[in-house]
C-alpha cells in the first residue's frame, strides 16, 4: 500500500480532501493522526467529487487549524487509492503505532499483513523515523538485558543484534539498584580498581528504538546513561550503557531476575568463572505470582 502525502498550507488547502489519512505534526513529531473516512477533511455538509458528506473539521475549526499552522505546526494529507481505502482503519492504526503520537487514544495491534510505503511530500516525522531505522547505536548490556529474548521484546529493542562480548574495567557488578518492584536490579558500580571487571554483551540497536529502551530501563528514574569503554578481543569499543543512580545495599534481586541475568551470560558464553560468580548472589522470592510467571516464561522459550 502506498500513501501519497500532500502538505497543506491552510485550512482551505485541506478541506476538500476526502477519504484520506491526515497528520497534525508539531516540531517534527506526530501530534495527532486521523482519518476522513467517507467524509471531507473540512467544511460543512455538501456534495463534491461524487461524495455527499460533512467535513471532519467543520468551518468552526478553521481558526484553530490556521493558528496552529502560523505557529509552526504542519498539516499533511495522505491520499489513498480505492482499494487502500478499505483498509483505512488498519492504516491509521499502523501509523499511530509505528511513528508515535501525542493525542491518539484508541490504539490496536497492527495488522500483520500490512506493508505501507510513502511518496510525495512525506511528513518530517516519517522521514526522520525512516532515517533512524538505518542508523544504529552500540549498547552494552550487563544485567538481564544480556538475554536476547528479553532485550528484543517489542517494548524494548526488537532490532537488537549481539555483535560481541567484553568487559568494563574499574567496575563491579552489584544487584543494588533500587527498583519500583521492591527488589534490586543490576548496576556496574564504579570502584576505581582496574582489576574489577563487569562483563557483558555489546548489541547493535536501531536508533529509532532508543527512546523505548530508555523508557524500559527507567532512564532518569533510577538509571543514567553513560559512555563506557568496553574491552573486547579485538580492541576497545566505546558504547552506551545505563548506570544506577538510586541504590540500596540491602536490596536483593528476585530469583527470576537473577536467573535471567545468568541465562544471558550463558547464552553469550561469558567467562565460566564469571558466570559461576553470578550464581553466588543471594536472591529472593517474588510474591507477585503474575509478574514472576511472566518473567520466568522468558527462561523456558524453546
Amino acid at each position: 500500500m502506498v500513501i501519497d502525502w500532500v502538505q497543506c498550507e491552510s485550512y482551505d488547502d485541506a478541506k476538500n480532501h476526502s477519504r484520506v489519512i491526515y497528520l497534525h505534526e508539531w516540531n517534527g513529531k506526530p501530534f495527532y493522526w486521523g482519518k476522513a473516512n467517507n467524509s471531507f477533511f473540512g467544511g460543512h455538509k455538501r456534495k463534491y467529487d461524487g461524495l455527499h458528506a460533512s467535513g471532519r473539521y467543520n468551518s468552526g475549526y478553521r481558526h484553530w487549524i490556521e493558528g496552529c499552522l502560523r505557529h509552526g505546526a504542519k498539516l499533511y494529507i495522505g491520499r489513498l487509492d480505492e482499494h487502500e481505502r478499505t483498509r483505512i482503519d488498519d492504516i491509521e492504526n499502523y501509523l499511530i503505532v509505528t511513528f508515535g503520537h501525542v493525542m491518539n487514544t484508541r490504539i490496536y495491534a497492527v495488522a500483520g499483513d500490512l506493508v505501507v510505503e510513502h511518496k510525495g511530500a512525506i511528513p518530517d516525522s516519517i522521514r526522520n523515523h525512516m532515517f533512524q531505522q538505518h542508523v544504529s547505536f552500540k549498547y552494552f548490556a550487563y544485567g538481564s538485558n544480556m538475554l536476547t529474548r528479553r532485550l528484543t521484546a517489542v517494548d524494548r529493542a526488537p532490532s537488537a543484534k549481539a555483535t560481541g562480548i567484553g568487559y568494563v574495567e574499574g567496575r563491579r557488578l552489584t544487584f543494588d539498584k533500587a527498583s519500583r518492584d521492591g527488589s534490586g536490579k543490576c548496576d556496574a558500580h564504579a570502584t576505581g580498581n582496574r582489576t574489577d571487571r563487569v562483563y557483558g554483551v555489546i548489541f547493535e540497536v536501531s536508533l529509532s528504538e532508543k527512546a523505548a529502551l530508555e523508557k524500559a530501563e527507567g532512564l532518569g528514574k533510577g538509571y543514567a546513561e553513560e559512555r563506557v569503554d568496553v574491552v573486547t578481543s579485538t580492541g576497545i569499543v566505546e558504547v552506551d550503557t545505563y548506570i544506577a543512580t538510586h541504590k540500596d545495599p540491602v536490596l536483593r534481586p528476585y530469583h527470576w531476575y537473577k536467573a535471567i541475568t545468568v541465562a544471558g551470560a550463558v547464552e553469550h558464553m561469558l567467562p565460566q568463572g564469571y558466570v559461576e560468580w553470578l550464581r553466588t548472589f543471594e536472591s529472593i522470592e517474588d510474591v507477585d505470582a503474575t509478574r514472576r510467571a511472566n518473567n520466568e516464561a522468558l527462561l523456558f522459550v524453546a
